[in-house]
């Protein structure tokens, strides 16, 4: 009897800028361990009565610690950031942020955006929402989702204003990483350093998973950037996309269709 095991699914990551391909790689998570849990001894000395003392463990015991950071890749932050909202920020102006590297502004693309609150519902009036554009773009032709959240145990140094937002993506219609954010308008800075887990990316999948970081020409970049846009729709591009695309999908498995 022979078994024939699966082979991983591969999806293609792409950057333009050299230094970002070579210092900062979308990377398994395991990689990016914080360097506090790292330095945790596996037990600590736990007094339980007056004269006696048990080995308790620590959390480089936790398997669900463990086991978060052996599912899925790591986005790190591509350059140092400094975001600062101010207390009285009205939603009609400019707040301060920063990029040592401006990538995409290299490009003449916004390196931050911001959506307006009536998106959200003008429901959150004390947080301010921040996009940071990212310098990478994923492609994937299988199809199959990715969880995106916030590394929390990476990120708890930052700043307890700031959320990173969660959600379900796929790389098989839209190719951008970037990462959204909630800052809470308290007059303090955001400071990220390049190199520090910003968003993991957990593949929805049994199969295992492997991600292929690319440098590629500017050109080459924005062709595969623009190739998921979906700005022809004033309103819901992004699902018409993908109806478009499945629809096409169907014409070519017709019997009845002829060509390429």
């Amino acid at each position: 009897m022979f078994i024939f095991k699966n082979k991983p699914l591969v999806v293609d990551a792409f950057t333009f800028v050299p230094i970002i391909h070579e210092l900062f790689p979308i990377k398994l998570a395991i990689y990016s361990l914080p360097d506090w849990w790292k330095n945790l001894p596996n037990s600590v000395d736990k007094q339980v009565a007056r004269t006696i003392s048990v080995k308790s463990g620590t959390m480089k015991n936790c398997s669900g610690f463990k086991e978060l950071y052996k599912s899925g890749f790591m986005l790190s932050m591509w350059t140092d950031l400094k975001i600062n909202i101010p207390e009285d920020y009205t939603f009609t102006g400019q707040f301060d942020a920063v990029m040592a590297h401006r990538a995409l502004q290299s490009i003449g693309w916004d390196d931050f955006i911001t959506h307006p609150a009536e998106q959200y519902g003008n429901v959150y009036s004390d947080l301010v929402h921040c996009k940071l554009m990212s310098p990478w773009f994923i492609t994937q032709k299988q199809d199959f989702k990715w969880m995106w959240s916030e590394p929390t145990w990476n990120t708890l140094e930052y700043n307890s204003d700031v959320k990173i937002l969660p959600g379900v993506v796929d790389f098989k219609n839209q190719n951008q990483l970037n990462v959204n954010l909630f800052l809470k308008k308290s007059g303090q800075l955001l400071e990220v350093e390049a190199g520090k887990a910003i968003a993991q990316l957990t593949p929805l999948t049994d199969r295992k998973v492997e991600i292929k970081n690319h440098l590629v020409s500017k050109e080459e970049w924005i062709r595969i950037g623009t190739n998921s846009a979906h700005n022809f729709k004033f309103f819901n591009g992004y699902n018409t996309l993908k109806k478009k695309r499945k629809e096409l999908e169907n014409e070519k498995k017709c019997p009845l269709h002829f060509g390429s």
